[in-house]
């Protein structure tokens, strides 16, 4: 706009991204990349760190790409979703990064899931937690989730005013009320350089800035 970018490509990697050529993605035009960093098992508890999150967050930035990071919670309760945030900031510190800490919290389809009893309240002081430790680590933290989550699953009130939204919408227009500042808007997408299909996200803030 008036000569100047005011909007950023980036895509999503983990270990399920198959083989990944970190110069071709630059190449290709992408500015950043939102790299899984772990998760919790969504039925054993456990937490674990993605398989290739330590090849691919050295492939990124030595291709110059931008970085952030995505955890998936399963947390239960505020104590484990402290810990979440500590997992992440203990494998971040070998690591500058200038994208956010994505904290992404979902139901798994057609299978049962450890939060599938948590009510709206328990799930908004998980979030809550797990974005204020993130912060305090000096990390800037970032809420993940569809309209329907966020504004239905979580109480928005306590959350939107602190924190950032990284929206999941594929719809043209998304229908979501409230201001986004990332949006992952395409998923399924061949992108020059990653062997499997992956999704694209536009930012509409320059984090490296931040």
């Amino acid at each position: 706009q008036d000569g100047e970018k005011n909007s950023w490509l980036g895509i999503e990697l983990s270990q399920s991204s198959g083989k990944v050529d970190f110069a071709a993605i630059k190449e290709a035009g992408v500015d950043f990349v939102m790299l899984k960093l772990g998760s919790r098992g969504y039925e054993s508890g456990l937490i674990s760190l993605d398989e290739k999150f330590v090849s691919n967050i050295t492939g990124a930035q030595e291709a110059g790409l931008e970085v952030g990071v995505v955890f998936f919670s399963q947390a239960v309760n505020v104590k484990e979703a402290v810990e979440e945030a500590e997992f992440v900031a203990s494998n971040l510190i070998p690591y500058q990064i200038s994208y956010p800490v994505a904290f992404d919290m979902e139901y798994i389809i057609n299978d049962n899931a450890r939060i599938d009893s948590l009510d709206v309240d328990e799930k908004t002081q998980i979030a809550e937690a797990f974005m204020s430790t993130i912060e305090k680590e000096g990390y800037r933290p970032i809420l993940y989730g569809n309209t329907n989550w966020i504004l239905g699953e979580l109480i928005p009130d306590m959350l939107l005013l602190e924190y950032d939204v990284w929206l999941n919408d594929q719809s043209a227009v998304p229908e979501y009320p409230y201001q986004f500042k990332m949006w992952r808007y395409a998923s399924q997408q061949q992108v020059p350089g990653v062997e499997n299909e992956t999704a694209y996200t536009i930012s509409f803030i320059d984090y490296t800035r931040k």
